[in-house]
């Protein structure tokens, strides 16, 4: 869906005019910010465990759920932000995750500090949206915009890199809180930017707001993650993981019908009739939901295993996670040279052979074997990334079914492309690196 860009009547501030430079370091302060969150935690498992006394499924849903709330809002929040404006979901987007950080900092409980990692996630998908909206609205050259949104996945991946390392050191020098308050800064100096760098804009005549779907969507990876944490606890056959794994496949049924029967749907049922994009969206389940307990799991036997400090944790994480920043590039050139599958297939076996090392470290395990296994890992998982994002994204027909009619400027020319388009495709890559579940990822031109 793409959509016009025009002034609110209310509510905004007409004397702002549009300041490019501002509104880069403004989004792009804001992508790092979130993104930063999904790695920084990694190394403070074991202080945050032994300060707030919690177990392992905690500190898993500490971790996960955070990733899940923000992956599934994603292709919702873009929408938000076309029908009541751009500026104020992102400004909202940027006060709540700030807010929820220092909620973070301070809490005194395993279940508050996952509670406000939900509403972290929440916030953190009205940033990640509202960041390349911004952009686009910035930067009407489509050269300039290309330029500047790479710029900015650039940034937001290097924090994807730099979080364990930072994170280490935050841990070992003031302690685990502290990797929560360092986003209030970021926080306050990208609200006080985009505040006076860009006026309002909005598109409600095309807003595609599909709250059933969007509820469903969040049951069914909740549900679907829950069973499969305390099924690591409990087995496969207790109540609880029966129960939540039932709940999972009921949401799913339920939301293949409602978005079957609704005339704008968040996820069109028709894309999945062409076998790539089924393919590449099955591929990209599994990658995220095979990795996403082995952070937890490594950051653990690191600390509490191998006696190591928070901060020699986050520098033994940082070769996997640069692995995946360096392969991911080379990867999405030779998916476009040859076609994303044949990368696809060496990225994932790749992937495989580096899990299965890793599942036979032992206690007595050293760098020379677990860096070596990590960097495999990492270099499969950045083969893997790109050219799945490619393939469904290839997959998709250029106008996307039930979706409204291109609208045009006042000029006859078309409109630049929908933020929440973008924005969702864009975001979903240093999410799957991490071990997030993944999203659907539309076009976006």
């Amino acid at each position: 869906m793409e959509t016009t860009s025009r002034v609110l009547p209310t509510g905004s501030s007409p004397e702002v005019g549009i300041a490019p430079p501002r509104v880069f370091v403004g989004a792009a302060l804001g992508a790092f910010m979130v993104l930063l969150d999904v790695t920084i935690v990694m190394v403070a498992l074991p202080s945050i465990g032994a300060d707030l006394d919690a177990r392992t499924t905690g500190l898993q849903w500490m971790l996960d759920g955070y990733t899940l709330v923000l992956s599934a809002l994603l292709l919702g929040a873009g929408s938000l932000g076309d029908k009541f404006g751009r500026r104020r979901l992102y400004l909202i987007g940027l006060a709540g995750f700030t807010l929820a950080s220092i909620v973070c900092a301070a809490a005194p409980s395993i279940g508050v500090l996952v509670a406000a990692r939900a509403v972290q996630g929440a916030a953190g998908a009205l940033v990640l949206t509202g960041a390349l909206s911004l952009l686009v609205q910035a930067y009407p050259d489509p050269a300039k915009r290309a330029q500047m949104i790479g710029l900015n996945g650039a940034i937001g991946g290097s924090s994807i890199a730099l979080g364990p390392v930072l994170g280490g050191l935050l841990v070992d020098e003031v302690g685990w809180r502290a990797i929560f308050l360092i986003n209030v800064p970021i926080g306050v100096f990208a609200v006080w930017l985009i505040l006076r760098a860009i006026p309002e804009s909005s598109d409600p005549e095309h807003a595609n707001i599909d709250v059933p779907g969007q509820l469903l969507a969040l049951l069914l990876l909740g549900s679907l993650t829950y069973g499969l944490i305390t099924s690591g606890e409990h087995g496969w056959g207790s109540p609880r993981t029966v129960v939540s794994l039932g709940v999972a496949v009921a949401a799913l049924a339920t939301f293949l019908a409602v978005e079957a029967r609704a005339a704008r749907p968040m996820l069109p049922l028709g894309l999945f009739t062409d076998p790539r994009f089924s393919v590449a969206n099955l591929a990209a389940l599994v990658l995220g939901f095979g990795t996403s307990g082995m952070f937890v799991l490594l950051s653990l036997y690191l600390q509490q295993t191998q006696g190591r400090s928070a901060i020699a944790t986050g520098l033994l994480f940082l070769p996997l996670t640069i692995a995946i920043c360096l392969i991911s590039p080379f990867a999405g050139k030779r998916s476009g040279r040859r076609g994303p599958f044949p990368v696809m297939a060496i990225g994932y076996l790749v992937a495989a052979a580096g899990l299965f090392g890793i599942a036979l470290l032992d206690a007595h395990t050293g760098p020379a074997v677990f860096i070596p296994l990590t960097v495999l890992l990492g270099l499969g998982m950045g083969a893997s990334i790109t050219p799945t994002q490619a393939a469904a994204v290839t997959a998709l027909p250029r106008s996307v079914p039930d979706s409204p009619p291109r609208p045009r400027t006042p000029a006859g020319k078309s409109a630049p492309p929908s933020a929440s388009r973008s924005s969702a495709c864009s975001s979903s890559t240093p999410l799957l690196a991490t071990g997030s579940a993944p999203t659907h990822t539309p076009p976006a031109s």
